[in-house]
């Protein structure tokens, strides 16, 4: 467990605010003071994939880098943005996970637009630690700015591991 901030410092409020946004927290409400990788290799010979997350201090002089190995969760599938050129949802809305499955940064999420349409499309996976759900969200403009409603194909890969509970 870290040591936490004196209670009023601006230190303690930057944490504070970083816990809330839930960009650099793991699952047990840690800091995570690094930067985090992940790895998924698959070889047929072996007949089981393997996730790794690495992470690297931010810090200089800090230990080298670390590797464990978790278990993920892979999906993918197709969606469109609304006419204010938006799109949001949350993995649990159409997933059959149990509740004891938790979610770990960080994961990785890719859009690709299924027009032969030129537009620009982003998009965003946060982790939402309270609902233990990962919420997705994709953004799409045409050349001029404008929001547009667009087709396109995703994948998640996020780390995830079983909690008794």
């Amino acid at each position: 467990m870290a040591t936490e901030p004196e209670t009023g410092s601006v230190e303690a409020q930057w944490v504070r605010d970083l816990r809330a946004a839930g960009d650099l927290v793991d699952p047990q409400g840690e800091l995570l003071l690094s930067e985090a990788v992940s790895v998924w290799t698959f070889f047929p010979e072996l007949r089981d994939p393997t996730w790794y997350i690495t992470t690297r201090p931010l810090t200089a002089g800090a230990p080298p880098k670390s590797c464990r190995q978790t278990g993920a969760l892979m999906i993918a599938g197709t969606g469109s943005t609304n006419p204010n050129g938006q799109r949001e949802f949350r993995v649990r809305e159409f997933s059959c996970l149990a509740q004891n499955y938790l979610f770990a940064p960080p994961p990785s999420l890719l859009a690709t637009a299924a027009t032969d349409q030129p537009v620009f499309l982003t998009a965003r996976a946060d982790l939402i630690q309270q609902a233990r759900d990962v919420r997705l969200r994709f953004f799409a403009w045409d050349a001029a700015g404008q929001p547009v409603r667009v087709s396109f194909r995703w994948q998640l890969i996020a780390p995830a591991y079983f909690q008794e509970p």
